[in-house]
Order: C-alpha cells, then sequence, then structure tokens
C-alpha cells in the first residue's frame, strides 16, 4: 500500500492556521486546519469558511456555541434525515436517527462516533442554501478513502431535491465543501489508482476518461 505523504509549508495566515498538502497518489485538495481550544477544525473544498459563514454563522472561525447551533438548526425542519449503511446502501431516518435505527443494527448507537461503521447525517435548507451534515470523525470526509466512497454513493439517492453545491460539513464543524466537490474528489482518486494499477501494463499512465472501458477490463484483470 503506497503510504501517504503531507508536507506542510509556512502559513502567512492567522497564527491558528496552518496550510496542509498531500502528496499521496490521486492528488490531494488544500487543507486548512483551525485551531480552536480543545480540538481543531478541517477546513477544505471550495467553499472559504468565511464565505460559507454568511449563510450559517456557526461555520465562522470564530463562533460560541457552534453544536448547539448547528443541532438547533438540523433538528428544526430538516428536508431528511438519514443513516447511510457501510456498504452505501441509504437509509430513511424519519424524524430522529434513535427511533429509526437500521432493524438489527440498534448497537450502533452506543458505537460513537463510528457507529458500527455506518454514517448517519441530516439535511437541511437555511437561508436559500442546502447544508448536510454528518455525524463522523473529522477526518473521515477530508480525503479519499472508504468513507468519502460510502457517503457520495448515499447521496446519489436521497429522495429529495439535493444540490450539486449542497455544503458538507460534520457535526463538530469541520467543512468539507460542495457535494460536488466531494463527488470530484472520489472520482478523480479512483482515475489514479485505475493508471497506477494498469501501470505495469503500458508505461503511458492515460487518463481514466481516455481508456476504453474493455482495455480498462482487461488492464485490471492483469495486474497484481
Amino acid at each position: 500500500m503506497r503510504r501517504r505523504r503531507f508536507l506542510t509549508r509556512r502559513w502567512s495566515g492567522p497564527p491558528h492556521e496552518r496550510l496542509v498538502v498531500g502528496a499521496g497518489c490521486g492528488g490531494r485538495r488544500p487543507l486548512i486546519t483551525s485551531r480552536y481550544p480543545g480540538r481543531t477544525v478541517i477546513t477544505v473544498g471550495s467553499v472559504p469558511r468565511a464565505e460559507i459563514a454568511e449563510a450559517f454563522p456557526f461555520l465562522a472561525e470564530r463562533f460560541s456555541g457552534r453544536r448547539s447551533a448547528i443541532k438547533e438548526l438540523t433538528h428544526g425542519r430538516p428536508d431528511f434525515v438519514f443513516w447511510v449503511f457501510p456498504d452505501g446502501r441509504l437509509h430513511d431516518a424519519r424524524e430522529a436517527h434513535a427511533s429509526n435505527v437500521p432493524k438489527g443494527y440498534e448497537y450502533i448507537l452506543e458505537d460513537e462516533p463510528d457507529y458500527g461503521g455506518f454514517l448517519r447525517g441530516r439535511i437541511v435548507t437555511f437561508r436559500g442554501r442546502q447544508l448536510v451534515v454528518v455525524y463522523c470523525r473529522p477526518e473521515a470526509l477530508a480525503a479519499p478513502g472508504p468513507k468519502l466512497t460510502q457517503f457520495v454513493q448515499a447521496m446519489r439517492n436521497v429522495p429529495v431535491p439535493l444540490a450539486d453545491d449542497a455544503v458538507v460539513i460534520s457535526n463538530n464543524a469541520d467543512l468539507y465543501g460542495t457535494l460536488m466537490d466531494l463527488e470530484e474528489t472520489r472520482t478523480r482518486a479512483q482515475g489514479w489508482w485505475l493508471t497506477c494499477r494498469c501501470s505495469c501494463r503500458s508505461n503511458a499512465l492515460a487518463p481514466v476518461g481516455r481508456v476504453p472501458a474493455a482495455e480498462r477490463q482487461g488492464r485490471s484483470a492483469a495486474c497484481p
């Protein structure tokens, strides 16, 4: 397995922030971690935190009672409340997660914040913008990986209108960008994985979109 390397550059912004650039396979979007008392808040994606804070004030760099404000908004009139199975299947949690856990998986409520591999969240519309709040570890959706794939797959099946520019955050106000940002990150990572896997058959690493499907399938079967 290829190890991910991170390069820390000097940051000219506020002293409580730093810019981290990943140099692993598939590239990496710039990630800014803001240090607040007790924890570090992640900011990644195409939407600046200051900009989205105009619609959702609790996403500002400094905001007292952040988690309470998020809960108050998302528990008011949510568009949709959901659980996501580890394999990406979507489960309608109706009005509340605790009373609508997938049958046979009630034990996941005792496994916060991992929930036995499930994800849970709420979608809400406020001031003309949609917000998707996911209850997860801060790093879960900040980089390509199983959790990101699980989430993106589920969002494709949400039974309510969901905009590409819906903003995705954690319940701790980690900012992951828009739904489109996450979709593009997952797609880009998959493309790089494919070209890396197929390099044993060709020295020319063609982008995934330029490799015929039949050739991709044949290469994948031959690669170790």
